[in-house]
């Protein structure tokens, strides 16, 4: 083992407290919390619980902070084009719910997506929004992201797909 992944190691370890006899094998839905995190809330609650807002402004100020940083992290044009919010789920539905949807609209998905990327366009049927589930894993020629393209057509307004397959770790391309 080189001195470089013993370091990674060390930090992953001081990170995550997790039982020694526990394997963690995550897919991003729900995870144990580093140690930073849980500080950082059990922080904020004790302060909240002893101050009330008193500390308002600092809380502006440190959510500026991190939007600034996501700014950085993701090349935004600006800050103020950062939204914070709690978790993709979420986001859908602010998407979901702030297009202005056309009877007839249609949306591409996976047949292997995480619920919530589902069951949140499927909602949109009862506008006359048709959801369209392409059949990934089943795809000839090993090309998944043709059987997404092959469900668009000039009424598709949106694609919505993960990155990485929750379910199977496929990778998109």
């Amino acid at each position: 083992m080189t001195s470089t992944q013993s370091a990674k190691d060390e930090l992953i370890n001081n990170e995550f407290g997790l039982d020694s006899d526990l394997i963690y094998l995550n897919h991003a839905a729900v995870a144990p919390w580093p140690r930073r995190t849980r500080d950082a809330v059990t922080s904020f609650a004790n302060e909240n619980f002893h101050q009330g807002s008193l500390n308002y402004p600092d809380w502006l100020r440190v959510e500026h902070e991190l939007r600034k940083k996501f700014q950085t992290l993701i090349n935004a044009p600006s800050h103020n084009d950062i939204a914070i919010i709690k978790n993709t789920s979420e986001a859908l539905s602010f998407v979901a719910g702030g297009l202005n949807w056309q009877k007839g609209d249609n949306i591409v998905i996976t047949d292997n997506e995480f619920p919530f990327n589902h069951i949140v366009w499927q909602s949109l049927e009862s506008q006359g929004v048709e959801l369209r589930v392409a059949p990934i894993n089943s795809y000839e020629n090993d090309e998944p992201e043709q059987a997404l393209f092959d469900l668009c057509n000039s009424s598709t307004r949106l694609m919505a797909i993960s990155s990485i397959q929750y379910g199977t770790g496929l990778k998109m391309n």
